[in-house]
This record gives C-alpha cells, sequence and structure tokens, in this order.
C-alpha cells in the first residue's frame, strides 16, 4: 500500500515536471503536500528519485528514444534539480530545528540509573542469570525483557546507529575480538559502511556475558530463531528492521516509567554532547565510534555550544552597556 501512495506522489511530481505548469505546481505543494504532511526532505527525497529515474532513461533507453523524447527529459531533469535546489534551504531548517528538538531532550546519567534500577531490568538481569540452567521455557514476555534490556544497554554504551542492531549477525558475534579487556564486534552491513567500513560495537566483559546467553539460551525459543542469521529477531522468528530496534528500546525505556523521549538519534546526540563537554580530546575516537566524521559531529554539537555562549556573551554584554566608559585623563606635563 505504502508502494502504492508512493508511485502516485511520482507521477504526480512527474506530470508537473513534464508540463512545467506553475499552477499545476502550486497545485502540489499547496494541496498534496499539506494533506500527506510531507516534509521539505521527503519531498526533495522524491524529487531526487525522479531525476534518477530520468538519468535511467538516458544512459539505457536512450538508443530508443526519439530526439524530442530525450530532449523533453533533459528539460525535465534541469526543473526537477531547480525544484531541489529551491527545497535546500528549508531541509536546512527542518534538519537545524530537528537538531535543536533532539538536544531539549537529552538523557541524564540519572534517566540511566533510573533505567537500570528498573523492575524490568532487574527482571532481565535475574532471567538471565538463570536461564543456563533453568528447565522450564522461556515465555514471549520474559524473552521481549531480555531482548529489549540487552538492546538498550548496548544502545547506551556504544550510541550506533539503529541498523547496526538489526543487520548484527551471530556469525559476527562469534568472531568477536578481545581488545583491552573489551569484546569487539565488528558489523559488516550499516548505512555508512561504505564510507567507514564495518561498524564496531564495543562491549564489557558483563554485557558481552549477557548477549551470550541471550543468543545461547533465551533466543532459541523464538520461532525458527535457528533459521535466522540475525542476533536481534522477534518472537515469532523474524529478522528486526531498524524502527523495530528502536520500538524495542522505547518500550522497554518507557515502562521504567522516565519522561524523557529515548530514540538512537537521542542517544547519539547525548554522546557527542557529553564527549564534547567533558572529553573534548575524545572527540575523533568517538566519531569513528559512532561511525560518522568529526565535523558531522561537531555540526551536531554547535547547537548546544551556542547555547551556552549565548548565555556568557549575554551576560558579558549586559555587563558591558551598563558600565560607563573609563575616559583616559589627558597627558601633563
Amino acid at each position: 500500500m505504502q508502494n502504492v501512495r508512493n508511485k502516485a506522489l511520482f507521477d504526480r511530481l512527474s506530470v508537473a515536471a513534464e508540463n512545467e505548469d506553475k499552477a499545476q505546481k502550486e497545485e502540489f505543494f499547496d494541496t498534496c503536500v499539506p494533506q500527506r504532511k510531507l516534509s521539505a526532505v521527503t519531498i526533495r527525497a522524491y524529487l531526487q528519485s525522479i531525476r534518477h529515474f530520468y538519468s535511467y532513461l538516458i544512459e539505457r533507453k536512450g538508443s530508443t528514444l526519439s530526439t524530442d523524447d530525450m530532449q523533453s527529459i533533459r528539460s525535465m531533469n534541469g526543473t526537477v534539480a531547480r525544484w531541489i535546489t529551491s527545497a535546500r534551504k528549508e531541509c536546512s531548517k527542518r534538519g537545524l530545528e530537528k537538531m535543536e528538538e533532539a538536544f531539549q531532550n537529552l538523557i541524564t546519567p540519572e534517566d540511566i540509573v533510573s533505567f537500570e534500577k528498573s523492575k524490568d531490568a532487574t527482571s532481565g538481569v535475574k532471567l538471565m542469570g538463570v536461564a543456563p540452567s533453568q528447565n522450564s521455557l522461556i515465555t514471549r514476555p520474559e524473552f521481549t525483557t531480555v531482548r529489549n534490556f540487552i538492546l538498550t544497554q548496548i544502545a547506551l554504551s556504544n550510541a550506533s546507529r539503529s541498523g547496526v542492531f538489526a543487520n548484527m549477525t551471530i556469525k559476527e558475534f562469534k568472531t568477536a575480538r578481545v581488545l583491552d579487556e573489551r569484546y569487539v564486534i565488528s558489523v559488516c552491513d550499516h548505512k555508512a559502511a561504505h564510507l567507514q567500513g564495518p561498524a564496531k560495537i564495543v562491549l564489557t566483559t558483563t554485557i558481552y556475558g549477557w548477549l551470550k546467553t541471550y543468543i545461547h539460551f533465551v533466543r532459541k525459543f523464538a520461532s525458527r530463531s535457528h533459521q535466522i542469521p540475525e542476533v536481534f529477531i522477534t518472537w515469532l522468528g523474524k529478522a528486526m528492521t531498524s524502527g523495530g530496534i528502536t520500538q524495542c528500546v522505547q518500550a522497554i525505556w518507557k515502562k521504567t516509567g522516565l519522561q524523557t523521549e529515548i530514540t538512537f538519534n537521542i542517544v547519539r546526540k547525548t554522546a557527542v554532547s557529553a564527549t564534547h563537554q567533558k572529553h573534548p580530546n575524545m572527540k575523533e575516537s568517538l566519531a569513528n565510534l559512532m561511525c560518522h566524521s568529526v565535523n558531522t559531529a561537531t555540526r551536531c554539537y554547535r547547537v548546544i555550544e551556542r547555547e551556552h555562549s549565548s548565555v556568557a556573551a549575554s551576560k558579558q554584554l549586559a555587563e558591558t552597556i551598563r558600565t560607563p566608559a573609563v575616559h583616559e585623563q589627558p597627558y601633563q606635563r
């Protein structure tokens, strides 16, 4: 159904670009977009998809198209390119707004302590303690509690994208390396793999032990668990999406009773903010762990840094403009 809706939107954009009709373009952006509540970033993504389609037609089907068709496609391609350029400002604005929203919901050390002392967290630890010797079956709620607890603990310790957890495999877990009293799992399939290489999930001995217990003594009770290569799966035996991983963390966090919202984006912003403030010399190391560039982290951190610098500047300004200037006395011979 989602693909059908996307195709309909794609078709409307294509027609508007082909005709380059101002009224039709305004009708699309003034009527269709608000109805579907599309953000500027989403619109840009659709427009970029159209450009990719035009490039495909030119490169793969050029020999079968007439001269008029080729000219029309190139003209449409240019039109869509101009639309993308015009959306750049709004996309940047929305990106900064989302960044600001995330920094308003940073996770505090007190939040983490509350989570680790919560009923579900303690239940998860107890279940993993008895699972190796337990003769009874693991129930669905117990399976969910253990999986969600481990996911949250690893997320808070690594600030990786949710896709890294969704794609981590049993084979990658088994080939973990030990370095400086930490277990390092290399996950090959993730968003920035083409730029950063495998993502590194670093685990303490305790968390590694929990994950090992989950894999050997808890995960097996899920349906078709032996057929799924990924570490984290659903009770029904399906591989999880990145969105599903986020929902797992949100579910156990919410049951803790914490008012703070949690997403992997917020966890990553929290990691950047805390490290840049308390351990600025670790910026590059954190960027490597999180699989993004130092520039990306600095750009994200600038939002909260501006808040602190603005307060300092305002205090200084208030004092400066209210302090009478001290005039120098004329030189006396």
